[in-house]
């Protein structure tokens, strides 16, 4: 228990050192009385701070073993600089489960969920306020694919085999395809021009651009990879 409330403290020291004061009060409401000092065994912030900056130092850290030695980028010691933590939890998206995220727009400026209540919530990235909802899917959402390099569409996946494009920023629905017999699992793009998805049915299908320059989208081909299995 003494291992698990210094861990706590240390991770708290680090978050009050980095002035992420929403995610401390988060972990301090969550940990509850592991915050608290009881039998001498946790220091105070001051000495756990010094614990984890050396901990960063990585003053021990094992020599690599690839041919890159250590020059390999891999293995250099941790440089005191964490990975931007978002501060908010956006908690209005959904009433229900959220099942699959990913960010979209042409600049990422939206993060796409998709949810049981069969709605793909768009979210400000900046603000964290949901700022459209897209509720063209009859069932439970899957998967969510933005399109890459600057592009603005959204593929989709949901539990009734149905896959469907739409236009992040003037919301239209652009395409839509009953693609699988059973649950569309998963959707991923290759280019601006060419997406697929795969589902329990055992088949992943592929989507190509058509049209003038690639404003509608057709599904060029059903591949049969696993009946008994599905595609995962």
């Amino acid at each position: 228990m003494s291992n698990t409330r210094e861990a706590v403290a240390i991770v708290a020291a680090l978050l009050r050192e980095h002035g992420m004061r929403a995610t401390l009060a988060a972990l301090e409401k969550e940990a509850g009385s592991l915050m608290q000092e009881g039998d001498g065994t946790i220091s105070d912030a001051a000495d756990l701070a010094l614990k984890l900056r050396a901990l960063k130092l990585g003053s021990k850290v094992a020599p690599a073993h690839s041919d890159l030695g250590e020059s390999d980028p891999l293995m250099a010691p941790y440089g005191g600089k964490l990975a931007v933590v978002l501060e908010q939890t956006v908690s209005s998206a959904h009433p229900a489960n959220v099942l699959c995220v990913a960010f979209c727009g042409a600049s990422r400026e939206f993060l796409a969920s998709g949810g049981a209540d069969k709605l793909i919530a768009l979210t400000s990235a900046t603000s964290g306020e949901v700022e459209h909802r897209l509720s063209d899917h009859t069932a439970p959402v899957l998967a969510v694919a933005p399109q890459p390099d600057g592009g603005t569409l959204l593929a989709s996946a949901a539990m009734d085999g149905r896959v469907l494009l739409h236009d992040v920023n003037t919301h239209e629905l652009v395409g839509e395809w009953t693609a699988h017999k059973k649950y569309a699992l998963c959707a991923s793009w290759r280019d601006r021009e060419t997406f697929a998805t795969c589902s329990s049915d055992g088949t992943v299908a592929a989507f190509r651009a058509g049209g003038e320059a690639g404003s509608s989208f057709v599904k060029a081909f059903d591949l049969p990879l696993s009946r008994e299995h599905g595609v995962t």
